[in-house]
């Protein structure tokens, strides 16, 4: 088993092409709060039937965790095939400083599928947020790139490229 710090291999980005995603969250202005409130979020979720299995990734997934200023959860789940609930382990960032590190790392071992072009709009969004223009309710353009941001991931992407391989890895 290799015990290296996560942080110095592609092992991780390999593992999230699979189990994580980008998320952009905007809740807009009403009654109990005047202001947007808008957040970038990388999740990675980790569940197996088998629960001897599923605890030894209790470490692993601890570590994804320290890595990106998280905390550990577990908590139940739908299984893959809705028969019930199970147990996962989930890590989720919520914090700027958070974030950072999960744009260091993806930065440095970049993810090959269309999951890095997720990554590379969260990151877009997450630097608008960083330098608080989403704070300035007069820059609605800052608000409505974010959502377009948002609107271009995941499940909602339409557009492709794989400009991104030309140069991969070689470093």
């Amino acid at each position: 088993m290799d015990s290296s710090p996560i942080i110095g291999s592609a092992w991780l980005s390999g593992f999230s092409e699979g189990d994580s995603s980008f998320q952009i969250r905007v809740s807009e202005p009403n009654n109990n709060n005047k202001y947007y409130h808008i957040s970038t979020t990388y999740e990675l979720t980790q569940s197996r039937v088998d629960s001897i299995l599923f605890n030894q990734y209790e470490s692993i997934m601890s570590s994804i965790a320290d890595l990106f200023l998280s905390k550990l959860s577990k908590v139940n789940l739908k299984k893959y095939d809705r028969s019930g609930l199970q147990p996962t382990w989930r890590v989720r960032n919520t914090s700027k400083a958070g974030s950072n590190e999960v744009v260091n790392y993806f930065e440095n071992f970049p993810l090959f599928s269309s999951k890095h072009l997720d990554f590379l709009c969260w990151k877009e969004a997450h630097n608008l947020i960083i330098n608080k223009q989403h704070h300035k309710n007069s820059d609605v353009n800052s608000i409505i790139k974010i959502k377009e941001l948002k609107n271009k991931m995941n499940s909602k992407r339409t557009e492709f490229h794989w400009d991104h391989l030309n140069s991969f890895y070689t470093k």
